[in-house]
Parts: structure tokens; sequence; C-alpha cells
């Protein structure tokens, strides 16, 4: 082997070590690959290695950075010379190899960053012959490699392309332990694709089992993408047990960077009957929801899926707020998307609020109330955007001496030139 190659190789395997910390044995490692022996390379690798408790585990990436493995009849034939190595007939590529080539070695290869995707791969096209010899090697290992980085699209993707004798194995397997699993960075991707992809009666048992714990799951940096993808994925009648779950609590979620989320997507997918639920609840606090970095969202979407006397019961309380509400930061978000998804009866509330001169000047050269007079420009009827337009006109140059004033100035020399032009 030559010095450059030997210093390359001992720079990929030099932090490799055993289980009790013991280095590998370098000269061993050397002279394999001096003889090409990738059988040597096993023999270390076996003893040497604490990746896991069992089969093959090679000690270093240097055979998947080199995109080859020892074929089977390479191995039955011992080492080769470097030059038949050279020539491909002593390795094969990755992409060559089929599932029954790697017999025996499926964990570690889903254990392994290469190995994983080489096995999602074949999985997704792979018969149900070469499924079934896959998955009865993987069974006993399906809870380690579903929290593992590489290891979970390896479930991920029997729950896609699984039969249904094995999604029931698998749904099994994790009896008890799916809330355990949502909170995982890694398991968490898991539950999401089972729920996204398994069949009803398996969703209603991850569901009933998760339940108990919906609170903690949804308030948990991994667990609430888990009860998003639950809720966007599941039946209604499935929606029924959530919703029943969280009640008492849906303020306390609204406000909370991770509940808001889950109550958005709630209002996203819900029926009328269940929205009457939460809306029961929720418009209680309505006047601190809007108030809130989180809450306002929630707010946002009563408005743009609730049914009209909810979106009125939202407006009743901007009603002779809208000055103030639409110079705050968070509370002007609601203002906008109630000129935007309100009746027209509360637009015409909201716009009328604001045509006084005082409240105008106030809001056109506010950071944040800016933007509520360009969407109340955007949304009025005709009759009340020409009075807006004229109300705004005569204090043009002052506008355009401030940065908010710009784009509302801009906005009212084009409509007035529309204007001229008899194109309101």
């Amino acid at each position: 082997m030559s010095a450059m190659l030997q210093a390359d190789f001992r720079k990929k395997t030099d932090y490799h070590t055993s289980k009790d910390g013991t280095p590998y044995n370098m000269e061993e490692l050397t002279r394999a690959l001096d003889e090409d022996s990738f059988d040597m390379l096993s023999t270390i690798g076996t003893r040497h290695s604490a990746v896991s408790n069992r089969g093959l585990v090679f000690p270093c990436n240097w055979w998947w950075n080199q995109d080859f493995l020892s074929s089977p009849q390479t191995r039955a034939q011992g080492p080769s010379s470097p030059s038949s190595s050279s020539s491909g007939s002593s390795s094969r590529l990755l992409s060559d190899l089929d599932l029954e080539d790697v017999q025996g070695q499926l964990f570690e290869f889903a254990m392994d960053q290469h190995g994983s995707r080489f096995l999602q791969q074949r999985i997704s096209t792979a018969d149900d012959l070469e499924k079934q010899m896959a998955f009865k090697e993987l069974r006993p290992y399906l809870r380690e490699l579903s929290t593992h980085v590489f290891g979970n699209y390896i479930v991920q993707k029997f729950l896609e392309y699984g039969t249904s004798e094995q999604l029931g194995v698998i749904v099994q397997s994790f009896r008890g332990r799916w809330n355990k699993l949502s909170l995982d960075l890694y398991g968490c991707r898991v539950v999401q694709k089972a729920a996204e992809v398994l069949p009803d009666i398996y969703k209603s048992v991850i569901v009933n089992e998760l339940v108990g714990r919906m609170i903690e799951c949804i308030m948990h940096q991994n667990g609430n993408h888990v009860v998003q993808r639950i809720i966007t994925s599941v039946p209604q009648k499935l929606l029924n047990i959530i919703i029943k779950s969280l009640t008492g609590d849906m303020y306390m979620l609204s406000i909370h960077p991770f509940g808001c989320r889950v109550m958005q997507r709630l209002l996203e997918n819900c029926s009328k009957e269940q929205m009457k639920v939460i809306f029961q609840e929720v418009l209680q606090h309505t006047e601190s929801l809007l108030l809130n970095e989180y809450g306002n969202y929630v707010i946002q979407h009563v408005i743009e899926y609730g049914g009209g006397l909810d979106k009125s019961k939202v407006v009743a309380v901007l009603t002779g707020k809208i000055c103030s509400l639409s110079q705050h930061k968070f509370a002007s978000n609601v203002v906008e998307k109630s000129l935007t998804f309100g009746c027209d009866a509360d637009k015409k509330t909201i716009i009328a609020e604001i045509s006084h001169e005082s409240a105008l000047l106030k809001m056109m050269t506010n950071r944040y109330g800016n933007y509520v007079i360009q969407k109340a420009i955007d949304t009025a009827e005709l009759r009340q955007k020409q009075a807006l337009v004229l109300l705004i006109h005569p204090h043009l140059p002052l506008m355009r001496r401030y940065t908010y004033g710009k784009h509302i100035a801009y906005k009212v020399k084009s409509l007035l030139s529309r204007a001229s032009l008899g194109q309101w």
C-alpha cells in the first residue's frame, strides 16, 4: 500500500475504538487492505466493533466511501490480486446489489447512512418475498431502528410498502410505546408516517393510546408534529376523541408555541359541529388571544374557517379599538384577516372606524398600522375605497417622508391615476 493511501486510511479509521476503548489494530487493518482481503476486514470488524451485538459490523466507513462491497463469490474465492480488484472482479457497486445479497447483514446496513439509503430504495421496489425476507430479519430490531438516525427510515418504508400482515406486526410491536416514540427525535417521524399511511383501524390504536398523554405530546417539540399529522390524516370520528381530550385546555394551548399549531390544524380539518365545541371555549378569550404572539394565529383561523356568526363575534371585540389594535404587532394581523375574510357588514364596520382623519394619520405612519390601511384599500367596496383615497390624498407629501407611509402613497397615487381614466 502506498504511503499516501496508508495515511489516508489511518486518518479515516484512527478514531474508531472498541467497546472497552481499545483502538483498532491499525497494522491488521493496513495489511488487510494490502492483501485486498475483505475476509480479514470481516474478522477484525467482528472482533473489535461495538456498534451492535450481532453479526458483521465493519469498523469504518471506508468501504462505503469506495461505493463497493465484496460479493459472496469473491469471499468464496479468497483474497484477490490488486489487478483483479481494480478491474472490478472482486467488488460490485451497491446499485447492483439486491436484498438477498446482503441477507444476514440487514441490521448493520439499516444503521449506516449509506446502507439505510440502499435498503430504502430496495424495499420500495421489492416483491413480497423479498420484503418478507427483509422484514423477518429486521423484525426483532424494530424498536431500536425506529429511534435511530438512519434506522427510522427503514421502519417508515415498511409502513409505506409493507403487507397488511407486516403492518399489523409493526403496530403490535409498538403497543404501549407510541407516546414514548412520539417524543423521540427520530421516533416521531415513524409515528407521523404511521398516522399518514396506516389503515384507519390501526390509526385508532395510536390515537387511543396517545389520548391519555395528549397535552404532554402537544407541548413537546417533537410530539406536537405527531399530533398535527394525526389531525390531518385521521377520519373525523377520531378527531372527536382528540377534541374531547383537549377540552378545558384550549386557551392554554392557544398561547403555547407548539399548542397554537395544533389548534390551527384542528380548525382547518374539523367539521362545523366540532368547531362549535372549540369556539365555545376559545372565543371566551378573544381579546387576550389576539394580543398574544401565538394566540393571534388561532383567532386568525377562527376568522378564516369559522362561520359568519363566529367572525362577527371577533369583529365585535375589535370594534371601538380598531386604531389602537391596528398599531399592535400581533392584533394588527387579526384586523387584516378580518378585512380579508370577514363578511361585508364587518368590513364596512372596520373601514368606517379607520376613516377618521386622526385615526388614519396615526395608522398610516405606524409600522403595523400602515398594512391595515393598505388592506382596507384593497378590500373596501367601491364607495368606501373612493372615500379612503380622497381622505388620504391631501397627506401624500407627508406620507413620502415616512418609511411606512411610502407604500400607501404609491398605492393611492396608482389608484388616482386609474381613476382619472375612469378605471376605479
